[in-house]
């Protein structure tokens, strides 16, 4: 898969804005890839897989990316992308750390 996604990068134009989505999708590629050697391809695949094509698509690298946005030229998708991931991450640190103050909170 990495080989794959690093073709497709290449085939791509992306900014320096881009640089996490661009990071986001080689690192995906590299735990499907991963997890492949470890014969837990198909699980991860379907948790990663989407995640994957969404990251691909924003910046222009499936037929769907590329295609022009209803109403508009699907300029500035990549970084919109980025910003959407790095929302979701925030999301999940704060969730982990609301759990382990209530775990600490329990030890107590």
């Amino acid at each position: 898969m990495g080989l794959a996604v690093a073709k497709t990068l290449r085939s791509v134009t992306t900014t320096p804005a881009d640089a996490g989505a661009v990071q986001l999708v080689t690192e995906y590629a590299r735990l499907l890839d991963e997890a492949m050697d470890l014969g837990e391809g198909v699980k991860t695949f379907g948790a990663l897989g989407p995640r994957l094509l969404a990251g691909l698509r924003e910046l222009g690298g499936t037929p769907a990316g590329r295609a022009p946005a209803a109403g508009g030229d699907g300029a500035g998708a990549a970084p919109d992308a980025a910003r959407g991931v790095v929302v979701e991450l925030r999301g999940r640190a704060a969730e982990r750390q609301r759990r382990a103050a209530a775990v600490d909170t329990a030890a107590s």
